[in-house]
């Protein structure tokens, strides 16, 4: 088969959007047609061009003939593709889930230094990066004059021509030199990335972490160690089946997470808020003079109040026990706890410790106390910060917070938090961040 194609063209790491993206407008040939051209017989068998993602996936390449995209890009197409992506992701061979496409973003990440010489790599899709670990700049998720997202596909849904979103930006312009510097060899400069690379799967070390809440920096000794504790591995074992039938554990748990919680509604009143009891008093009881109206509301008031409620997955805003805590656990049966807002990302890091540990045994239940008081200490004190950076803007607008506002208050919140540990003894570590306050 006969195609405009380079082999120089490829750089390590590259995946098959730029080298199609490459092919597409070297041949002056969509995205559609090349799918028909190199497609499997199952695609050739199918009339038109509606064919599912699932054809169009990059993974696999189940859509794909090996044979033809071999004699097109003059090498092991596939096989290259599948070295890449195993020598990204095999440092996590232990992770619990293993589908490898879990790994990478579905939407398309890239780097306009990188694209300016045609090239995007798998690793602008990994997870665990943020920056671009070529030129250490941010990476783009969107097209900068529409705000389109683009799937990580070979697909023309949103896109025009090669390099082109549909409503006419060009990702990168190559309208004046077209592949003259397609041959441009990049290296990788980031050395936590280049340290990621070469680890094995040997190494004793593990990381746990959540996937979203990580970065490349933390699972690389490249942030400082901030805690560190010891545990017996062979005793008071909690196992998966545990979390859900384990009465004693659960309720043991609960009371944990709730001095947890005090103690950090206790720091946030007596520093931040030392001043602001008067206003908080008064907003979270509703109070006013009679035949007034209510007083202007406090931002340090309302980051409280509003903090506590999604924290702690309140009805409401206002304190209806006023002679009492408003912390009670349901009646319901299971893993439960008070700060109910994280109680997805605690189990979760509890199942994949569980998971990971030497013929799922268990794992010592006050390593597992240990996880949960230093994610939820961080959480909640990351949390009010995110309220109280909010909270004057959202007074202005005098408008009710929805759940949708809320999320986006939530989303800011980054815990950026890796535990690592050995059979015996493990340590948490976490990027340095600045958090800005705005009030």
């Amino acid at each position: 088969m006969n195609a405009i194609w380079r082999k120089e063209w490829v750089n390590e790491f590259e995946s098959p959007w730029s080298l199609f993206e490459k092919l597409s407008l070297a041949n002056v040939v969509n995205r559609d047609d090349i799918l028909k051209i190199l497609g499997s017989k199952d695609v050739k068998a199918i009339k038109g061009y509606m064919i599912g993602n699932i054809r169009r996936e990059f993974f696999d390449l189940s859509g794909f003939d090996e044979e033809l995209l071999t004699e097109v890009f003059n090498y092991k197409f596939v096989e290259k593709v599948k070295s890449s992506i195993e020598k990204i992701i095999s440092p996590l061979d232990y992770f619990g889930h293993s589908n490898s496409s879990s790994w990478f973003f579905p939407q398309l990440r890239w780097c306009n230094e990188c694209l300016s010489v045609g090239h995007h790599s798998w690793l602008h899709q990994f997870r665990l990066i943020e920056k671009c670990p070529y030129h250490n700049c941010p990476l783009f998720e969107s097209c900068p004059q529409c705000k389109t997202i683009f799937p990580f596909l070979l697909s023309n849904e949103r896109m025009q021509e090669a390099f082109t979103c549909k409503c006419g930006y060009k990702l990168v312009d190559f309208s004046n030199e077209l592949w003259n510097n397609w041959n441009t060899q990049i290296r990788i400069n980031d050395i936590s990335v280049i340290n990621w690379l070469s680890k094995s799967r040997s190494e004793e070390s593990r990381y746990l972490f959540l996937p979203d809440q990580c970065n490349i920096n933390l699972v690389t000794e490249s942030s400082p160690k901030i805690a560190t504790e010891h545990f017996s591995y062979d005793k008071n074992l909690i196992k998966l089946d545990d979390l859900s039938y384990h009465s004693h554990f659960n309720k043991e748990l609960y009371s944990r997470n709730i001095n947890i919680f005090h103690t950090v509604d206790r720091y946030i009143r007596k520093t931040l808020l030392k001043s602001h009891k008067h206003c908080i008093h008064q907003f979270w009881n509703l109070l006013k003079n009679e035949d007034e109206e209510f007083p202007t509301i406090c931002p340090y008031a309302y980051a409280y109040v509003n903090w506590r409620k999604t924290l702690l997955k309140l009805e409401y805003f206002h304190r209806k026990n006023t002679r009492g805590d408003d912390i009670s656990r349901t009646k319901k049966s299971g893993f439960e706890l008070a700060t109910d807002f994280i109680t997805n990302e605690i189990k979760t890091l509890f199942e994949e410790f569980i998971t990971q540990s030497e013929k799922k045994r268990g794992i010592n239940k006050d390593a597992l106390f240990w996880v949960h008081d230093q994610w939820t200490l961080r959480f909640g004190i990351k949390l009010f910060y995110a309220w109280l950076n909010c909270a004057e803007n959202v007074l202005k607008r005098e408008k009710r917070v929805n759940w949708n506002d809320v999320q986006q208050i939530v989303s800011s919140v980054q815990t950026k938090l890796a535990f690592k540990y050995t059979t015996n003894h493990f340590q948490k570590i976490r990027e340095n961040t600045h958090i800005r306050v705005i009030c």
